[in-house]
């Protein structure tokens, strides 16, 4: 059988990090916690709604860009600039 792969644009990707960082300082203000990714709140009550039409795996495809990037750390928290 043939596995599929997700292949995510480049500006997909760029739009869904945007996003993604807007959804991330959003809950973070709202939980006070910087260290779960916003896909922890996915589907929830919780879900920011800029994420609305970012799937899943999206949106995890951009924390790894984001984290390969050095824009944030593997736990969440903003490196200093």
């Amino acid at each position: 059988m043939a596995r599929f792969i997700h292949k995510l644009a480049a500006d997909r990707l760029i739009d869904a990090a945007d996003e993604l960082l807007k959804a991330a300082a959003l809950l973070a203000e709202i939980t006070r916690d910087v260290r779960r990714q916003p896909t922890y709140y996915m589907g929830g009550p919780l879900q920011p709604e800029c994420l609305d039409p970012i799937a899943r795996w999206e949106v995890q495809e951009a924390w790894a860009s984001l984290v390969r990037g050095g824009s944030i750390e593997e736990n969440g928290c903003k490196r200093a600039a």
